[in-house]
């Protein structure tokens, strides 16, 4: 593994591509395109006209996902920034020809960011999520300050670590898929954060001293209802509910902060039109961790008939037999807030606009505008 120095001197070339010329402007306009809904499976010729040829190469690999010769890449990327996206799960050779094994380059909050789903020749993959979820917590935390030290749970990209970082201080960041603290590793470095955030490999709280305490824990786990591990499904392994990876966190609360500090947690969960199944469980975090708590509640939340997930139909499938079950009506976006600090045992309750949810609808209604009208044209 490279040090973190070296892995920024390395991908220099990708970086000086990203932040001085026309590539990173048209990754964004892409990157809006296809999360629009607008997909299509390749750009208009006129994209891409201003483009120099090493910039075009990087656009077909990590945002068109296709194959470039070898040669053309090294020469977008450099010799070390070619070795480093290989030995990071980023790229793949084959025959002459070289191609991304899946994550795709997004402009997220001002950074570039390795996302999506690696699947390797070998057979061993890593889900690096990014959604609505990812941007609403990241988006929180660029305005609480950090203090000395941070911790990110559940890490995936970096993206929460990244933003905690943007205040100063240093930080952890945990992540039980190797494959994916390979690629969270690339996208520190891509915004120069590298000597700043350490990556550890492990489940939770398994990588950490026994003793480390910190001023602010964040973390966007797993919590989807599954009856999967996380291995098998690792957006979902939440259980019934969707909260198992979610409780083992927030149960932590008193142990791993420091003195004043605070624990932001972004999860969904099941209720009625109104308030939570587990808002008895939530009220009583206040006495249980010693922590004044605050749930922020997204309004309106999405009934669960009409939910609208990624990952589409057998995510949605999989909450609607929840909460049939549990007689869960709609599903909610969920902000936690754990502080041990002056108000110990206070509880509050909030409710918020929630943009990405109005986004999700948005993104329903005009595919099925876009289905009605290809009907129409048969």
């Amino acid at each position: 593994m490279r040090a973190p120095r070296d892995l920024e001197r390395a991908l220099l070339p990708l970086r000086d591509r990203l932040f001085e010329g026309n590539l990173g402007f048209l990754c964004h306009l892409w990157s809006r395109r296809v999360y629009s809904g607008l997909d299509a499976p390749a750009p208009p010729p006129s994209w891409g006209a201003d483009l120099s040829p090493g910039e075009r190469t990087v656009f077909e690999l990590f945002c068109l996902g296709q194959e470039v010769s070898t040669k053309r890449a090294r020469e977008a990327l450099g010799g070390d920034g070619l070795s480093a996206l290989e030995s990071s799960a980023i790229l793949e050779h084959r025959q002459g020809e070289t191609r991304s094994t899946g994550v795709v380059l997004l402009p997220i909050l001002g950074r570039f960011l390795f996302v999506g789903h690696a699947r390797l020749s070998d057979g061993s993959w890593g889900h690096v999520h990014y959604g609505p979820d990812s941007r609403t917590m990241a988006h929180a935390l660029l305005h609480l300050a950090p203090g000395r030290r941070f911790l990110d749970l559940c890490s995936g990209s970096g993206i929460l670590a990244a933003s905690m970082a943007e205040g100063g201080g240093t930080g952890v960041a945990v992540e039980w898929s190797e494959i994916v603290c390979r690629i969270a590793r690339v996208n520190l470095a891509l915004c120069g954060l590298g000597e700043r955030i350490e990556i550890r490999n492990g489940d939770l709280f398994e990588p950490l001293a026994a003793d480390e305490t910190f001023d602010l824990v964040a973390s966007n786990p797993p919590f989807s209802p599954s009856s999967l591990d996380i291995e098998s499904d690792p957006a979902g392994a939440g259980g019934l509910d969707g909260l198992d990876v979610v409780r083992a966190i927030w149960s932590r609360a008193r142990r791993i902060l420091a003195p004043g500090g605070r624990m932001v947690i972004f999860f969904a969960a099941l209720g009625d039109g109104e308030t939570l199944q587990c808002a008895d469980e939530l009220e009583r975090l206040a006495t249980t961790t010693g922590c004044r708590v605050e749930v922020f509640l997204s309004d309106p939340p999405q009934p669960v008939d009409r939910l609208t997930v990624p990952r589409g139909a057998s995510r949605q499938k999989l909450i609607r037999d929840a909460a049939e079950q549990l007689g869960a009506s709609h599903y909610h976006s969920v902000l936690l807030s754990l502080r041990r600090a002056a108000g110990a045992g206070l509880y509050r309750f909030h409710t918020y606009p929630l943009p990405s949810t109005s986004m999700a609808h948005a993104v329903h209604r005009l595919r099925a505008a876009r289905r009605g009208v290809a009907a129409a044209n048969e």
